[in-house]
C-alpha cells in the first residue's frame, strides 16, 4: 500500500495564469528593476495567449463555457499532473 499525502502535491512548481480584458496570460516572477534584497521580486504578466497558454492552460478546452472577469486567476502543476497519473 501507498500513501500519499497533499503535501506531495503542494512541492511541485506551478504555473499561473491570470484573464486580463485581452484574454489569459501567464503570471511570471521576475526582478523589481530596483532591488536591494533577496526578496525583491515581482510578478509580470506574459503576452496574451504565449505559448504556455496555449499548450498547457488550452482555455478554449479547459474553460468552455465558462465566463471569466478581469483578475481571475488559474494555477496549474504539469508535474502534478504527471506524478498523479504516475500513483494510480
Amino acid at each position: 500500500m501507498i500513501i500519499v499525502n497533499n503535501e506531495l502535491f503542494d512541492a511541485f512548481p506551478i504555473m499561473k495564469f491570470i484573464y486580463t480584458e485581452k484574454g489569459w496570460c501567464e503570471l511570471l516572477v521576475d526582478l523589481k528593476e530596483d532591488f536591494d534584497t533577496d526578496a525583491d521580486f515581482k510578478f509580470s504578466k506574459s503576452e496574451v495567449d504565449n505559448i504556455n497558454v496555449k499548450n498547457y492552460l488550452q482555455p478554449e478546452k479547459t474553460f468552455e463555457g465558462i465566463k471569466f472577469k478581469e483578475g481571475d486567476q488559474y494555477e496549474f502543476s504539469p508535474d502534478c499532473k504527471l506524478n498523479e497519473n504516475k500513483i494510480k
